[in-house]
């Protein structure tokens, strides 16, 4: 009887630690994600700026 909840108990630890991994991995993602398009969207309102505030002479083609 012992045995079986301390398989049980062990089971279950494993459990809760993958699926809190994979929890922490998703979060991870998400974040990355947000980082990368808020970083482009300035990326480009910069280039925007720049691009309409430069002499034409400056303007590379």
């Amino acid at each position: 009887m012992q045995y079986i909840f301390h398989e049980i108990t062990q089971f279950l630890l494993l459990f809760w630690l993958v699926l809190s991994r994979t929890t922490l991995i998703d979060q991870d993602a998400r974040t990355n994600q947000q980082t990368l398009t808020e970083t482009s969207r300035v990326l480009l309102k910069s280039m925007s700026y720049i691009e309409n505030n430069s002499l034409p002479a400056q303007r590379v083609r």
